[in-house]
C-alpha cells in the first residue's frame, strides 16, 4: 500500500472589511485569498 505523505504549515487569516480574506504562508513565503471563509479555507488547501 502507497503510503500519503502530508506536509503542515501554519497559516495566517487577515480579515479587512470590504475584501477578500488573505492567507498567508510565513514558512512558505506564499499567500492566497478567499472571499469568504470556506473558499479561502479552499484555496489553502
Amino acid at each position: 500500500m502507497k503510503k500519503v505523505e502530508r506536509y503542515f504549515y501554519p497559516a495566517i487569516f487577515t480579515y479587512k472589511e470590504g475584501s477578500k480574506i488573505g492567507v498567508i504562508f510565513p514558512d512558505l513565503g506564499s499567500a492566497t485569498s478567499g472571499k469568504d471563509n470556506a473558499d479561502a479555507l479552499l484555496s489553502a488547501r
